[in-house]
């Protein structure tokens, strides 16, 4: 699989029926809305995708996000590195209440544009942004101030 831009924007209920695969990157500087949480928007995001169908043929979407993001240690306020090496499975559902029938190793996507499309580089800053700590500090150890 040869790294290359992701689209902008993909179809779910194609890739997933095509058993299609996908491994890009994007620098960091183009997830704003992550960005201000970041002491540096230099370094990439690698990201990686496969599609499938569930037993209900609902589109499955597999995926890994990979980054180092610089963080502000809180307490020594120097920057750190937070490394991000993220697993998850998405199924794409219509409404809240097919999310609720899901198992809980997926994770829910609403289908809410009407084109059927869904905006990928949002995907993937979501679970960077999930995947920061509530209260960023260096390792024990590694900390200036501690």
């Amino acid at each position: 699989m040869r790294d290359q831009r992701p689209p902008e924007r993909f179809a779910p209920h194609k890739f997933a029926s095509q058993n299609a695969v996908f491994s890009g990157v994007w620098p960091l500087a183009h997830f704003d809305r992550l960005l201000p949480s970041l002491t540096s928007s230099d370094g990439d995001v690698k990201c990686e995708m496969r599609g499938e169908l569930d037993s209900m043929r609902r589109p499955l979407l597999l995926a890994r996000v990979q980054a180092d993001l610089q963080l502000q240690c809180q307490t020594c306020l120097q920057s750190m590195v937070h490394h991000v090496d993220q697993e998850f499975t998405l199924c794409v559902v219509k409404d809240d209440d097919e999310a609720d029938e899901l198992s809980e190793e997926v994770d829910p996507l609403i289908l809410e544009d009407a084109t059927g499309e869904i905006a990928l580089r949002e995907v993937f800053e979501d679970e960077l942004i999930l995947s920061l700590p509530v209260v960023a500090n260096h390792e024990p150890g590694d900390c200036s101030v501690a």
